[in-house]
């Protein structure tokens, strides 16, 4: 029984093959309960959760690199970089086809 969430410590889409679980992978598991351990001990795993989703309500989140500006950032690049290949093939092709109509041209001559 698959189920799409969403990582509670980078937000990040993952299938969840058990019910109740709330990270993406293990390195997400460590860096929470690493986190966890320095700043909320004091806290219940429940109560630290609580604290995790309202930091990222309000657009906080401890770990800098999963702030929604650097995730948008990210998502920026990777479109970026998709079209920029996307462009560099169209003109690969390009070349190509201009590279064979060359040929033709020296053998029909």
């Amino acid at each position: 029984m698959a189920i799409t969430r969403q990582c509670v410590w980078c937000s990040a889409p993952f299938t969840a093959n058990r019910q109740h679980a709330k990270f993406c992978g293990n390195t997400c598991t460590v860096a929470w309960y690493r986190y966890k351990k320095a700043n909320l001990d004091w806290l219940t795993s429940k109560e630290a959760f609580e604290v995790l989703s309202n930091m990222a309500r309000e657009g906080r989140h401890p770990n800098p690199l999963f702030a929604p500006e650097h995730r948008a950032i990210k998502e920026l690049e990777a479109d970026v970089y998709a079209k920029a290949s996307e462009a560099l093939s169209t003109y690969n092709s390009f070349l190509e086809k201009v590279i064979e109509y060359g040929q033709e041209e020296e053998h029909t001559n």
